[in-house]
């Protein structure tokens, strides 16, 4: 029995090691250089990306030499693989986070095709390592290709964000799809995890918010069909190594479900906040639209003529009242709907 326990504590050790990876990580300058405007425009060569794999080497180099078995040893690599790229992808929606709540210096990436292709190198130096990983561990081949598969998806969600137009709407839904499984089947999550992707490249939010919501249904079968079916989407069948097990509080889901949870709770409190701040983002998805249409460099030139704007379909007082009618709309509604939970005008003008 002592040998037992000895033995499920050594185990316990070998997943936990992660832990002092990731904190080597979180208190070097790789948190702040990843995806900076300097990671963007001067750092070429990926050096980042290189700096998060030499560090994870270290590491494993002494826990191969440290540890008793090959067992345990693959057991580390399990839980480190996933906890390396968690790490990386959380970099970039704090980076979303910060530009959300208008941190000082938080901009959107100034190129986003330029950022996407420093972020393709990223991932292939990750896959190249990993794909190593893999070749020396077969029993958790799946697992390294199945984590891999997150970071292809970002890249890919990003690359959607600033090509989708209307004929492309069919291939944002399969996308939709796939992030919605990879993200825990929480419809909620799902919307905040690609708005805040579509923030990142500048890109106009309510194609996303309207694609969702257009699929809210299928998503929430798909979610309901996956609970009946017992569990998780993604899983190691043929693997020895119990994805359940290693993983267990840890990952992009956790991730993403601790990130979101205060957002998805205030939006749920006050959906006439969250249908007003979606208005000022339509108004000004248009005028992006309309500056980049005239290729207006920069506020002193004149304003549109009157002629231009019928030209560009875009004129700021039908917008503007139309936005109030929205508000006045749910304003009213509100109202009823106050008054017939037994609540007075007075009651509700305070709530409000």
């Amino acid at each position: 029995d002592l040998i037992t326990l000895l033995g499920a504590d050594a185990v316990y050790a070998a997943t936990r090691a992660q832990t002092f990876v990731i904190q080597s990580l979180q208190e070097s300058e790789i948190p702040e250089q990843l995806f900076s405007r300097e990671w963007e425009e001067k750092l070429i060569h990926n050096e980042v990306a290189i700096s998060v794999i030499k560090t994870m080497e270290d590491y494993l180099y002494d826990f191969h030499n440290y540890l008793a078995t090959e067992e345990l040893y693959t057991r580390t690599v399990a839980v480190l693989v996933p906890a390396v790229i968690t790490f990386y992808v959380k970099c970039l929606m704090r980076k979303a986070d910060d530009i959300r709540r208008k941190k000082r210096g938080a901009r959107s990436f100034q190129i986003p095709a330029r950022a996407l292709l420093r972020m393709m190198y990223d991932v292939q130096i990750f896959q190249t390592y990993f794909g190593n990983l893999a070749k020396q561990l077969p029993a958790i081949s799946r697992l390294i290709e199945d984590e891999l598969g997150v970071l292809v998806v970002v890249h890919e969600c990003l690359g959607m964000s600033i090509s989708v137009n209307g004929s492309e709407l069919s291939a944002l839904e399969d996308f939709v799809v796939v992030v919605h499984k990879r993200t825990g089947l929480n419809i909620e999550i799902t919307r905040c995890f690609l708005t805040d992707l579509w923030l990142l490249m500048n890109a106009r939010q309510n194609v996303v918010i309207n694609t969702i919501q257009k699929m809210r249904l299928e998503l929430q079968l798909l979610s309901d069909h996956t609970k009946v079916g017992g569990g998780e989407i993604l899983r190691v069948d043929c693997s020895p190594i119990d994805r359940n097990s290693v993983l267990e509080g840890m990952g992009l889901k956790s991730f993403l479900a601790d990130l979101y949870r205060s957002r998805i709770a205030r939006d749920h409190t006050h959906p006439l906040c969250g249908a007003c701040v979606q208005g000022i983002h339509d108004v000004a998805d248009k005028t992006r639209e309309l500056k980049a249409a005239t290729n207006v460099p920069s506020l002193k030139q004149p304003f549109l003529s009157q002629e231009e704007r019928k030209e560009f379909h875009f004129d700021p007082a039908e917008v503007k009242a139309e936005i109030q009618q929205k508000i006045a709309k749910l304003l009213r509604l509100r109202q009823l709907k106050f008054s017939a939970q037994g609540g007075t005008t007075s009651d509700h003008h305070q709530h409000l």
